[in-house]
């Protein structure tokens, strides 16, 4: 194996490529199929406010986890990029 090679017969630049678009396209791809739900099926029986007549919806549309795991995935694709690129620090 030669030092431009990884594994499976990638170079490093395309296993660190393909870490960084994999965590793109899990993030994108779950964003998606949160923002696909059509509108009618958020139609939720709403909550009165304890404050005044105005209504607010019982179910969040998007998780409150969703951003927080999104940075992490993101930040776990790059750390894997550059763990790849640069081997001679972690041997």
């Amino acid at each position: 194996m030669s030092n431009d090679e990884w594994r499976f017969g990638l170079t490093r630049w395309s296993a660190a490529v393909l870490a960084l678009v994999g965590a793109l396209v899990f993030i994108v791809g779950v964003w998606v199929g949160v923002w696909s739900v059509p509108a009618e099926a958020l139609d939720v029986p709403m909550q009165a406010s304890e404050y005044g007549p105005e209504k607010h919806i019982a179910y969040q549309p998007a998780p409150t986890w969703l951003p927080f795991m999104s940075v992490f995935v993101g930040g776990l694709g790059s750390y894997a990029a550059w763990r790849v690129t640069h081997p001679d620090r972690f041997e």
